[in-house]
């Protein structure tokens, strides 16, 4: 089972990107709130390769997926820029960063205007501090630094 899977009554926050909405002039990021949660079939679609059917475990899991309800929908949109690429995918990874704080998720639920959202954001953005770009390591290069690990720690051992 998935430990990051959430529990059946908590509501996912969907993040829509468009990288080249070329009406606009500049980018716009739009926090929906609706008023009930809703099954929105926004969850990424997994292609299974034709010659392999999905397993059991795959069919539970895209069945949970279409049972997952959204209350929030992140829209960022924004003409495309040959000088950043990606941009947009980085914003969105950060709304979805911003969406993980306790706090600005309450707000979100409890904020009675547009205004009250906005200021509870501006407020954690400005208490915030910005880390170097990580990437997601691969299996290989994490059976690797385990393996590292081990090494130091049998030598300290042996110390």
């Amino acid at each position: 089972e998935d430990p990051l899977r959430p529990d059946a009554e908590e509501e996912a926050v969907h993040i829509l990107i468009d990288e080249d909405f070329h009406q606009l002039k500049t980018d716009v990021v739009v926090i929906v709130r609706l008023f009930a949660p809703i099954a929105s079939e926004f969850e990424e679609q997994l292609e299974y390769h034709e010659t392999s059917p999905p397993s059991e475990a795959q069919r539970k899991k895209d069945a949970d997926d279409e049972n997952l309800k959204a209350r929030f929908i992140v829209l960022v949109l924004g003409p495309k820029s040959a000088g950043e690429p990606g941009r947009h995918t980085e914003m969105g990874m950060a709304a979805a960063a911003l969406l993980q704080d306790d706090a600005v998720v309450r707000s979100l639920y409890e904020a009675a205007s547009a205004s009250a959202l906005l200021a509870t954001i501006d407020q954690r953005l400005s208490a915030m501090r910005v880390l170097p770009h990580t990437s997601r390591p691969t299996q290989r290069a994490v059976r690797r630094r385990a393996s590292r690990m081990y090494q130091q720690l049998a030598e300290l051992r042996r110390v």
